[in-house]
């Protein structure tokens, strides 16, 4: 579902805006399913390379996008169709 919902936002105009004042949230597109597939250990119960990983990337997002600074992320969004 992922997959799906980020292949949408990509092709459709009707939610999605490329001007970032025009924004009302922000999606972050990641997958949680690619990050357990390629992170996670399998059956190692360590989640902590998971949460690495979205910490890495949340520390970029926010050096690289002042949109993010404006609400400290709080108008940003992820989506997990997973019980990750």
């Amino acid at each position: 579902m992922e997959g799906n919902f980020i292949h949408m936002m990509e092709i459709s105009t009707q939610f999605r805006t490329r001007d970032p004042e025009k924004a009302h949230v922000f999606f972050l597109p990641f997958s949680v399913a690619m990050m357990v597939r390629f992170v996670y250990v399998q059956d190692s119960y360590d989640y902590g390379p998971i949460k690495q990983t979205v910490i890495d990337y949340l520390n970029v997002v926010s050096a690289k996008y002042p949109y993010w600074n404006r609400s400290l992320g709080a108008d940003h969004f992820m989506l997990a169709c997973h019980d990750w």
